[in-house]
């Protein structure tokens, strides 16, 4: 929905920033969201309720089936996802589970094992 404006209020970051549909991290999850492999045999949910992290069924199948991270890691770096929005995703860095992956992931991203 395109709506006309006058010039003189484009001249106003914050008045441009108020009237954007989205602010630039939740494009960030939304994209991310949308690159985000599904399982087809188990069908687990990846992204909770609140649309921007990670569930734990999520974090802990990736931990528990190594191929399913291997394949996982690979489509995100294929993808470009970095750390931050992964670990945005994550959000809790005090649960070592997510923690745990996303030490794993930056280890793949540098080419370390990370078994």
């Amino acid at each position: 929905n395109i709506q006309p404006t006058a010039v003189g209020q484009n001249e106003i970051a914050s008045r441009r920033l108020l009237r954007t549909a989205e602010t630039i991290e939740e494009r960030g999850y939304e994209s991310l969201k949308k690159i985000l492999p599904w399982t087809q045999s188990n069908r687990i949910k990846i992204i909770a309720e609140d649309g921007k992290t990670f569930t734990d069924d999520f974090v802990h199948k990736m931990l528990n089936d190594r191929n399913y991270m291997d394949k996982t890691f690979a489509y995100w770096a294929k993808q470009g996802i970095e750390l931050v929005p992964t670990r945005n995703m994550l959000r809790d860095m005090t649960n070592n589970d997510r923690m745990t992956l996303l030490t794993k992931y930056s280890d793949f991203l540098d080419g370390k094992p990370y078994r």
